[in-house]
């Protein structure tokens, strides 16, 4: 698990690198992303591909909904509280005696997909998905570019579908 100081340490870097990258030292953008994300994993799919061009417009709202959302629904999420899915919508699954409440969404200024996962069988006593564990200390994944933001969600999808649901369903320890 990320100490506080190695999170605090991992932004600093990745400012760097951005700084780096404007500069027009690729070179050095890319190594400091690769420390990054050697602190907080939520960093790995800008080292993947820093200094890579991608001119297309971010379609957060679209690609959230494509590409993590709909398969939640299909493997048995429902879409709460409208049963469409908007920026304020959350997944719920229910799998007796657990209920899994999934909210996946975009920090505040942009530029990572954020996302908290809590299950229970009393909603007093809330389990919350140990992202940290996984190497995502703030359970957030950045990124810069539509391709990031796609790889970004696609990744989510993965550990949403393999860990957390599992996990949701009362396999493991909360």
């Amino acid at each position: 698990m990320a100490e506080t100081s190695d999170v605090v340490r991992a932004y600093e870097l990745a400012c760097y690198a951005d700084n780096a990258l404007r500069a027009g030292e690729v070179a050095d953008a890319r190594k400091l992303m690769a420390e990054a994300a050697a602190l907080d994993g939520g960093y790995a799919v800008r080292a993947a591909h820093i200094g890579e061009k991608d001119e297309r417009r971010k379609t957060v709202g679209r690609t959230l909904a494509r590409l993590v959302v709909k398969p939640l629904v299909a493997a048995g999420c429902r879409i709460e509280p409208c049963g469409s899915w908007s920026p304020t919508s959350y997944l719920v699954r229910d799998c007796p005696p657990w209920t899994l409440h999934v909210y996946v969404g975009t920090v505040k200024f942009g530029g990572a997909i954020s996302v908290n996962a809590g299950r229970w069988t009393d909603p007093k006593d809330v389990q919350y998905f140990p992202f940290a564990g996984v190497g995502l200390p703030r359970g957030q994944i950045r990124y810069s570019t539509q391709a990031e933001l796609e790889e970004a969600c696609e990744r989510w999808r993965d550990l949403l579908l393999a860990s957390v649901l599992p996990w949701g369903a009362g396999q493991g320890a909360g």
